[in-house]
């Protein structure tokens, strides 16, 4: 009988943000490898995006329920202190791998023998206060600097994220082991002809050529800088803007800006949307523009370079990680840089070929079953040690 891995999602209640969708994927990559090791899926309340499709591979699954009313903030320190060594403890748990953000309180109880991993997917909350708000800056240097303590090992998803935790949290680098993320499936299918209409449907003007903006309304993800590039580059009577991604903190001035600069009949917000309508607006659109001024990783690059939509992006650590030689880089400060790569691209069609081709080759680089092998190697060094 192989090791059993109980593999914490807390909170991940919808497969929305990239934290959500990393943790559903690596969790299916790990659960379809071949071997006698089970893998059991733990959270705090019901996911609905655990599906057949995702556990038909699986021996067992385990769900626990804590006052799924109260908020996040309260829930999962709850959870994590009262009722999942609990759980941890009647599956015979071998090892827990810790997929989501890492909980406020990351002790377990040390009457429970259990080694602990956890995902780091960045620290950017940690360096960079000024994007977030200020409990949140209070929560993540709690919580961060105690899971990279307190866990046997840490896993992250870019070196420039275990530079950011050895820097800013005092991480042991030697605890520390970097996988990329994989991507999934559906950005290297073609879409169907009903998802492509019910794309269109939602944009609207039919055969305008559009620029794709992708990521939570927020001022990290710089799409007011990004809207005042557009206005600068002349482009706004030939091409719309479509950005995608739900509304964060501190929006108000994006609409204000868009009312402002005289774009509200060249832009499309379209909110969230699932991933078989992204991968449309991917293959769709002249090119796509990430000018966030930090990430961990970056998955939205990844997932348009797999489409084969060429990538202007910020000249950012993570960022040149993921897309190798394949975008054009810009600096996120400088709106007169983003506006030139934007006119650049545009206007080089032989020059969007290239970058089309380039990023496919770069995203060969990237896969879930690669990073699930890596996990594995590290589960059983950690259970070994």
């Amino acid at each position: 009988m192989g090791h059993r891995i109980a593999v914490g999602v807390e909170c991940l209640s919808e497969y929305r943000a990239g934290i959500a969708r990393v943790g559903v994927d690596l969790f299916k990559a790990l659960a379809m490898m071949a071997g006698e090791r089970e893998y059991i899926l733990v959270a705090d309340r019901e996911i609905p995006w655990v599906d057949e499709g995702v556990t038909r591979n699986l021996r067992k699954e385990q769900r626990s329920v804590f006052h799924p009313r109260l908020p996040d903030g309260l829930a999962i320190p709850l959870w994590t202190q009262f009722q999942l060594p609990h759980l941890l403890s009647k599956i015979n748990s071998d090892l827990y791998l810790h997929t989501g953000t890492p909980p406020l309180l990351p002790f377990l109880p040390s009457w429970l023998k259990i080694r602990k991993i956890v995902f780091l997917h960045d620290v950017i909350n940690v360096k960079s206060p000024e994007f977030f708000k200020p409990i949140t800056f209070v929560h993540a240097r709690l919580a961060k600097g105690l899971a990279v303590r307190f866990f046997d090992h840490t896993l992250t998803n870019s070196l420039a994220t275990k530079q950011d935790a050895v820097r800013f949290l005092h991480a042991d680098a030697e605890r520390i082991t970097v996988i990329p993320f994989g991507l999934s499936k559906i950005f290297h299918e073609p879409p169907d002809r009903e998802t492509m209409s019910r794309v269109q449907g939602k944009i609207g003007h039919h055969g305008v050529p559009f620029i794709l903006f992708v990521g939570t309304m927020e001022p990290r993800k710089n799409l007011e800088g990004f809207l005042h590039a557009f206005r600068l580059s002349e482009l706004a009577h030939q091409y719309r803007l479509v950005v995608v991604g739900a509304k964060g903190w501190k929006t108000e001035g994006v609409f204000r800006t868009v009312e402002k600069l005289g774009l509200t009949d060249s832009i499309t917000f379209t909110g969230f949307i699932p991933d078989d309508e992204l991968c449309v607006l991917y293959r769709s659109a002249t090119l796509f523009c990430y000018p966030t001024f930090d990430e961990g990783f970056g998955l939205p690059v990844l997932e348009a370079m797999a489409c084969g939509c060429p990538v202007v992006a910020s000249k950012i650590p993570a960022i040149e990680e993921v897309g190798g030689d394949a975008p054009i880089y810009i600096e996120p400060k400088s709106r007169q840089s983003m506006a030139s790569a934007l006119q650049t691209v545009v206007r080089d069609d032989d020059l969007r070929e290239s970058m089309a081709r380039q990023g496919k080759e770069q995203v060969r680089r990237f896969s879930w079953d690669r990073a699930a092998l890596e996990v594995s190697k590290v589960i059983e060094k950690v259970i070994g040690s």
